[in-house]
């Protein structure tokens, strides 16, 4: 759309997303919320947009969101696609990506973000959350490197989710700490460390869908829909392709 010069901007697209994988069907199509206006010549779709204080929970036992195509909690309608936890279910289970994109905004406006390539391209991402058996030291890698950054990406601390330093080109799924025994569980986390992507002491595992301290005490340590730095409540993040 945006390189045959079809964009008005953001907002809701009428598209077939399955033009670009493996099994086109030309009698598909879906309305989606799309970013024309991050990173460069991209254009990108909405796939979720996570609400840090909507009062619905995505904590890492959100199987349903964060696992299958059900919604978890989560809205589908695009008028709250930045407003509340939003989630595309066909996007999310089926579209076979190649690239992401982060955004974190505050109240709907964009504040910075992140692209990514990713490692295994060419599936869906739900298929990057699956979940063991058993919640034991998985760690996977989700993207392979950094394809462009926010020129407004701010100066950031250790605890800022996903957008972190210039060198911090990893992003991993359904991961934990460096010390499985810490028990603290993450489902889209970015932070260098021996094992990269999910913190380096204790309760340290920042990102998307965290839970700390399991089975041990519920939720005595942090546990929700994201932890990151408290000086900016109410930030809201967004995950693109």
């Amino acid at each position: 759309i945006k390189l045959a010069g079809l964009s008005y901007g953001d907002g809701p697209y009428l598209v077939n997303p399955t033009l670009t994988g493996s099994a086109p069907d030309p009698t598909f199509t879906t309305t989606v919320n799309c970013d024309m206006t991050s990173d460069g010549d991209a254009g990108w779709m909405e796939v979720f947009n996570v609400h840090t204080a909507d009062g619905n929970f995505l904590n890492y036992e959100n199987y349903a969101f964060w696992t299958t195509a059900a919604l978890g909690g989560a809205r589908t309608d695009l008028a709250h696609g930045h407003k509340t936890d939003y989630k595309h279910p066909w996007l999310f289970s089926t579209f076979q990506l190649n690239q992401l994109l982060v955004k974190v905004h505050q109240d709907g406006v964009p504040l910075y973000w992140r692209s990514w390539n990713l490692a295994n391209p060419g599936v869906p991402l739900m298929n990057s959350f699956a979940t063991p058996a058993a919640l034991t030291a998985a760690n996977y890698r989700l993207t392979f490197g950094v394809r462009n950054t926010s020129a407004s990406l701010p100066s950031v601390a250790a605890i800022d989710p996903l957008i972190c330093g210039a060198d911090w080109d990893l992003l991993t799924t359904t991961c934990t700490g460096n010390n499985p025994g810490n028990l603290d569980y993450n489902r889209l986390s970015c932070l260098p460390g021996p094992r990269r992507g999910c913190g380096t002491t204790d309760n340290m595992g920042h990102g998307l869908g965290t839970r700390h301290d399991y089975p041990g005490n519920a939720c005595a340590a942090p546990c929700g829909d994201a932890i990151m730095r408290g000086s900016t409540p109410g930030n809201w993040i967004g995950i693109l392709v």
